[in-house]
Parts: structure tokens; C-alpha cells; sequence
């Protein structure tokens, strides 16, 4: 009842000039709606898309297709339909006299950015991402800005392009304040980066910005010490890595969180063990890569969880123990091809997802519309223009023949006929 009540409420927001606005203000509890009664929420959407189309009323047809895109996006999960809705919404939006579509028609480029980039789709998600951004720049919005470029410097990371990811998150970190809510965010992946980049010194500076000027979490501790300890070690300090990955693991074993405390503790037990391969102390690297091995159940099963395996591996055949080096290797490929299998079925299932085909069907589709609504407004124009000719036509003839009639009572009243 309280999704029809709500929907009734925005059916009638239609025709009133706070239409917009009040449409904006029920967005949020009809997504909360949406969350227990998808179905139903799904239907009175194009109940609630069809009277806007009907009313021809931009701003509804616009926050319509985007509540439907929102639902097949986030509830549904057929990305598919929601990037179709996405569009159809983006198509309308940029058309749309009203200005309060700026801020939506942001959200909409950044949603689809979001999905192209879950489906590889790189070009189109950089180019949705790219409009979203130079949008909210034009608008002056900070809060979209600095969302779209982290969004934006992340896939960048993932593809390999860490120099543009880099000129992103330096671009944003100016404008964001020590309380921000993105300032570990930012300054966390920016030190990552310029840590797999081997630019330790810049990543020890941005992880002691962290620890100075922010007020990390414990979540976030963690990552700084985790950071800071990486670099020391790459340094070989191994005195202050020691302390850095120490801190990490008291840190963590103080998190409630228990999915979180274990990842947290794995990847220390791993630089712990990295770091006494390096000291060259076998026995003790092997303790703490034998403790990582034993969170690998509760973890994510992908290689980098067990990539330990192989440096057990590694230590055991430095040390002549081929047999147990063996039997890791080998529990290590079970694990790998287990891993490669489980993608190539995700990537099956994913092949329906194909985005660059469902993007150009989309747009074709709007072409062959838009090419129909055109042959038949000039279809319309021809026949009224016709119509139009063919009653001047009929017209003049009769005008023709009353002033002929006219002519001739005229000559017989000359000639005194009518006497």
C-alpha cells in the first residue's frame, strides 16, 4: 500500500509548477520502497512512465526511466535493462528544459560510467565518466567532482594507465579537506599506486598525510601501516617495517569485523613473512606465511589470497625440501586453475551482458525512431499541405465561378436583358 500511495502521490505531482521538486523529494523513499517490493515497484514505474509520456512531461519521463534503471541496476542486477533505461533517461535529460536536470542527468552519466566499467567496457565508460565530470566541473559541483574523478582514476588503475590515474587523484586531493569523507579514499589509493610504481618516497609522504592530518578508522590505520611498512622494507629499514607491520596487526585484531580482521591480518602475516625472506630468516618468514595459510578458507579464493602458497613453495626448495615445496606447488595450480575455471564460467554468463552491442542496438533503435517520427511529421506536413492546396483549389473554382456568375447578370443587366 505504501508503494501505490507513493506513486499515486508522484502521478499527481504532474501538471503542478513544483513538479520537479517534489518529484526530486520522493526519489529516496520510493527507492527504499523498492528495496522489499522490487516487483511491484517495477510495475507502478511504467505505470508512473506512461502518464509521463502521456502528460508529456519531461522531468517524469526522465526520473522514471532513471527509477527503472536504478532498480534493474541495483536490486535486479540486469545491467542489461539498466543501462537501457539509463540512456533513454541521459536522451531525455539532455533535451529537458528543466534545470534542475543538471544534477540528475550527472548521476546518469556517472551510473552508466559505473556499468560500462563493470563489463570491460572501457572506451564507453571513460566517455560517460568524461561528460559526467566536464558536467559538474561546468555546474561547479565539487561533490561530483571529486566522486567521478576517484571513480575515474580507479579505472584508469585497472587499465594500466596509472599516469592518468595519478593526474586524477592530485587534481581532486586539492579539493578535499583533511574531514572530507574521500580524504583517506584519495590520498590511500594515490599512495598505492605510486607504491606498485616503485615511488616510495611519494607514497611515504602521502601515508604520514594520512596519519597527521586525517582521522583514520582502524580500517584505515591498517592500510597506512601496511603502506608505510611496504616502503620501509622496500628501503630495506627493516627495523621500521618491523614496527610499521606490528602495528597493522595489533590494529587489526582489535577490529570487530571479522571478514575484515582476517583479510587485514593475512596481508600482514604476508609482509611479515616478506620481510624476514628478505633478513633472510627462513624459519620465521615460513611461520608467518604458514599463519596466512591458514586464513586462505575465510578468505576471497583468488591469486593473490593464495599466491602464498607459491612463496612457501619457494622457501621450501631453497631449503632441499623438494616434497613439501611440491606439495605446495601443486596446491597452489589446483587453486590457480580452480580460480581460471570459476572466471571463465563468470565470463559465460557475462557474454549476455555484451555492453558495446546492447549500447549500439540501443541508439540504433533510437535512430529508426527518430527516422519513423520523421517520415511521418513530413508525411502529416505533405497531406496538410495537400489538403490545404486541394481546398484553395476548390475555393478558387468557386471563387471563380461566383465572379463569372457575377460578370454575366452584369453584361445582362447592360444589354437590358433582365427588362
Amino acid at each position: 500500500m505504501r508503494i501505490i500511495s507513493t506513486v499515486l502521490i508522484l502521478l499527481s505531482f504532474f501538471g503542478t509548477s513544483s513538479a520537479a521538486d517534489k518529484v526530486e523529494e520522493s526519489i529516496s523513499s520510493i527507492i527504499e520502497i523498492m528495496k522489499s517490493h522490487t516487483d511491484s515497484a517495477i510495475t507502478l514505474s511504467h505505470k508512473l512512465l506512461d502518464e509521463a509520456k502521456s502528460d508529456n512531461h519531461e522531468y517524469g519521463i526522465v526520473q522514471s526511466n532513471f527509477i527503472l534503471g536504478y532498480i534493474h541496476d541495483k536490486l535486479q542486477v540486469d545491467y542489461g535493462k539498466a543501462i537501457v533505461y539509463y540512456l533513454e533517461a541521459i536522451r531525455y535529460a539532455e533535451d529537458s528544459s528543466y534545470p534542475d536536470v543538471q544534477k540528475n542527468l550527472i548521476s546518469l552519466y556517472k551510473n552508466c560510467g559505473v556499468i560500462y566499467r563493470k563489463f570491460k567496457a572501457f572506451d564507453l565508460s571513460i566517455e560517460y565518466y568524461q561528460k559526467g565530470l566536464d558536467l559538474a566541473k561546468y555546474v561547479d559541483n565539487h561533490k561530483q567532482i571529486i566522486s567521478i574523478s576517484y571513480n575515474m582514476a580507479g579505472l584508469f588503475n585497472e587499465m594500466r594507465n596509472d599516469e592518468m590515474a595519478i593526474k586524477l587523484l592530485n587534481q581532486v586531493s586539492e579539493l578535499v579537506s583533511p574531514e572530507h569523507p574521500y580524504f583517506f579514499d584519495i590520498n590511500n589509493r594515490l599512495s598505492q599506486i605510486y607504491l606498485d610504481n616503485k615511488k616510495y618516497s611519494e607514497a611515504y609522504v602521502l601515508a604520514l598525510k594520512i596519519l597527521n592530518q586525517g582521522s583514520p578508522s582502524q580500517k584505515e590505520l591498517i592500510d597506512t601501516y601496511q603502506i608505510l611498512g611496504r616502503v620501509e622494507l622496500s628501503a630495506k629499514n627493516f627495523t621500521n617495517a618491523d614496527k610499521w607491520f606490528n602495528r597493522a596487526i595489533d590494529t587489526a585484531k582489535t577490529i570487530n569485523d571479522r571478514f575484515y580482521k582476517e583479510k587485514a591480518l593475512f596481508e600482514t602475516f604476508v609482509d611479515k613473512g616478506n620481510l624476514y625472506t628478505a633478513q633472510e630468516n627462513t624459519n620465521a618468514a615460513l611461520a608467518f606465511y604458514h599463519h596466512a595459510e591458514d586464513l586462505i578458507p575465510q578468505l576471497d579464493q583468488k591469486p593473490q589470497t593464495f599466491s602464498v602458497l607459491k612463496l612457501i613453495a619457494n622457501l621450501y626448495f631453497d631449503e632441499g625440501n623438494y616434497n613439501v615445496s611440491k606439495k605446495y606447488e601443486d596446491l597452489y595450480s589446483a587453486n590457480l586453475n580452480n580460480y581460471l575455471n570459476l572466471q571463465e564460467e563468470i565470463q559465460s554468463i557475462d557474454k549476455r551482458y555484451n555492453m558495446d552491442l546492447i549500447t549500439k542496438r540501443y541508439f540504433d533503435e533510437v535512430a529508426k525512431q527518430e527516422k519513423i517520427a520523421s517520415i511521418l511529421f513530413y508525411s502529416r506536413l505533405i497531406s496538410g499541405s495537400l489538403l490545404a492546396l486541394l481546398l484553395f483549389t476548390i475555393g478558387f473554382n468557386w471563387y471563380q465561378k461566383v465572379r463569372l456568375r457575377r460578370s454575366i447578370i452584369k453584361d445582362l443587366v447592360d444589354l437590358q436583358v433582365l427588362k
